[in-house]
């Protein structure tokens, strides 16, 4: 197998800490703000159902609305959640290094340095 990246074995890393307890916990987070998002809507729908008398349709209508934005934001904030917390994962792990490429336009010192230019 082909070594992109070589690990320094003498680096120190960090012991895992908050980001890793919000992965764990991040699958229920989602799963159980989905159902506090979605329970007003269903509980219309109950309602509605018990008591077809009253006209519930403008009211479910907006709380769907309502609960799909509400949802929709829920979700991207748990996404950029997750991509911060494996962002700290990453950077609290080993020390990898990549192979030295030479640049052939570096700059270099010279092997004599400039005179200054004189002046009147």
């Amino acid at each position: 197998m082909f070594r992109w990246f070589s690990r320094f074995t003498r680096a120190p890393t960090s012991p895992p800490g908050l980001e890793r307890r919000i992965l764990r916990q991040l699958p229920a987070a989602v799963l159980l703000g989905g159902v506090a998002i979605a329970l007003p809507s269903l509980l219309l729908r109950l309602a509605a159902h018990l008591y077809p008398a009253i006209d519930h349709d403008r009211l479910i209508q907006t709380t769907d609305y309502l609960a799909i934005g509400v949802f929709a934001f829920h979700l991207t904030s748990m996404i950029t959640l997750a991509i911060g917390a494996f962002v700290v994962v990453v950077m609290k792990g080993p020390v990898h290094t990549a192979d030295p490429y030479p640049l052939s336009d570096a700059d270099r010192p010279p092997s004599d340095p400039p005179k200054p230019p004189d002046r009147p």
